[in-house]
């Protein structure tokens, strides 16, 4: 029986693994990037402008109520010159504190129902849930919130396994009203830990299982509502809308068909920041190995163990039913990685539970885990690089247009204050030829930052030190200036077709 400070020691250790391994994973945040959201909050006109009232009230409005407590660490950080603009390495390192303490929170409530010589494998496992290419989109964001939500999940799957169930809804909720998919995190690892816990179905199987629901369910709930209601008292548009209370059985239906095809597609591709069919393949093995097993030792097991696989599975795409239009850009998908995670601990709970008789099946297992894991590493590097590329391609194009502004300037003797600007409703959200790049959805991991209306011209102003106004392009100014070009004339940037100036405005078509 270990000391409270032999306990204490070994979680640290276990807190400093997860934290050198996510360290390791997310090191390319450490540099500046940009994303369209931040960069056009925190950039309003000649200068940095942060509008706190206006971020709070989007952050009610985006379904994130606990986002605005959360100010309580950014806005006086803000104070001290730190910020997405500027040290941006601070935010991301306490983000990488704070996903670490959740996976070492994890790691905690499993490691108990393991025997000492799978614990290093438990250890991988649990990382691979959070440490994934569709988490990157958190650091892309940046910031500690994505790494608090995790570790709020987890600690109320801690409560949960402890059989303190009120706190564990305290903080599910918070956690989810961090960022709404944050249910996922506690839902799919807790039908996880109820399989391994449990030797068979039973009525305290059931109740568990029903109270595992009603916390995870009760919270996504509350959050979804907190946008409707602030909505309705301030007569504004949430951010992201959702069909509470405002749909029918047809389009339920026809939302969860949508949402569920395309869920199908990511596993297959996973927007490309994966081998294709790679992570479908390997869920299978692991299940068929799994069934395989239970079939020549505990039947009865069996259909538990598909059960609880298919439910775990179906999670993952269930945020998006409620969105008033299908939105499954990679980070509301991280549940996939997180199920991929929990799959893996019922597996090797039951391979443990026979290993003497297959220890051959064991050494695959873990083989095809480390091959996974090197994968898996890969495919973070590649995307965080794709990102910082992609931000320096953009950088670069800004310049040259304000190379070309002065130049008009020059020769013409006018001064160009406003910039009309209309955008391809076909336009993709990456540059071609990054690695990451995809044409499977809308939604790659690597976020352009000018192809967002609300940040195309302030990113302009922010390279450039400008103050340009903006305004939207006509239709009849877009048919006028714009309509004989061909769509392979917006393959890449041309200035030359895409930029044109009348007196002291430039009309810009963005590819």
């Amino acid at each position: 029986m270990e000391t409270k400070k032999e306990g204490l020691y070994k979680y640290l250790v276990i807190f400093a693994y997860f934290f050198l391994l996510v360290y390791m994973s997310f090191v390319l945040f450490i540099n500046q990037t940009y994303d369209p959201d931040n960069t056009a909050a925190l950039w309003e006109g000649y200068g940095y402008n942060v509008n706190w009232p206006d971020m709070m009230i989007n952050s009610l409005l985006g379904g994130r109520p606990i986002g605005v407590l959360l100010m309580a660490i950014t806005i006086p950080l803000d104070r001290l010159g730190i910020n997405y603009l500027n040290n941006v390495f601070v935010l991301q390192l306490m983000l990488m504190f704070f996903l670490s303490a959740g996976l070492t929170v994890l790691y905690a409530t499993f490691s108990d129902e393991f025997e000492k010589i799978s614990q290093k494998w438990i250890w991988i496992i649990i990382a691979l849930g959070l440490i994934s290419p569709f988490y990157v989109e958190y650091f892309v964001f940046g910031g500690p919130t994505g790494g608090v939500g995790a570790l709020l999940a987890a600690m109320g799957l801690l409560f949960f396994y402890r059989g303190k169930y009120k706190i564990s809804f305290l903080f599910c909720f918070l956690s989810v009203g961090t960022y709404q998919i944050n249910y996922q995190i506690f839902l799919i690892y807790g039908l996880a830990l109820l399989f391994i816990c449990e030797t068979s179905w039973n009525k305290k199987t059931l109740v568990q299982g029903i109270r595992l629901f009603i916390i995870a369910g009760g919270s996504a709930m509350i959050v979804l509502l907190c946008p409707k209601f602030y909505s309705l008292i301030t007569q504004s548009n949430e951010v992201k809308e959702t069909i509470i209370g405002q749909t029918d059985k047809h389009s339920l239906g026809l939302n969860i068909f949508y949402a569920y095809r395309e869920y199908l597609n990511i596993l297959k591709h996973n927007y490309g920041l994966l081998p294709m069919y790679f992570l479908a393949v390997l869920i299978i093995m692991f299940q068929l190995v799994c069934i395989c097993i239970l079939i020549k030792n505990d039947r009865h097991r069996i259909i538990s163990y598909i059960v609880t696989s298919i439910i775990i599975w179906m999670i993952p795409a269930s945020f998006s039913i409620v969105m008033a239009t299908i939105y499954l850009p990679s980070r509301t998908l991280i549940g996939i990685f997180v199920a991929f995670s929990a799959q893996l601990l019922m597996t090797y709970k039951v391979i443990e539970k026979y290993y003497n008789n297959f220890r051959i099946v064991a050494a695959i297992v873990q083989g095809m885990i480390a091959i996974y894991f090197l994968v898996n590493f890969y495919s973070i590097q590649t995307t965080a690089a794709d990102v910082l590329v992609t931000n320096k391609m953009e950088m670069a194009q800004m310049r040259m247009m304000q190379d070309i502004i002065e130049e008009y300037e020059q020769e013409s003797g006018n001064t160009v204050d406003t910039v009309v600007v209309t955008h391809l409703k076909t336009g993709i959200y990456a540059y071609d030829k990054v690695n990451t790049y995809m044409k499977y959805m809308g939604y790659p991991s690597t976020h352009m930052v000018i192809n967002k209306e609300w940040c195309d011209v302030e990113f302009l102003n922010y390279v450039n030190s400008e103050n340009y106004k903006r305004q939207d392009m006509s239709e009849e100014d877009a048919n006028r200036l714009f309509s004989d070009m061909k769509w392979e004339d917006f393959d890449t940037f041309n200035p030359k077709n895409q930029m044109v100036f009348e007196n002291n405005i430039l009309y810009w078509a963005q590819y």
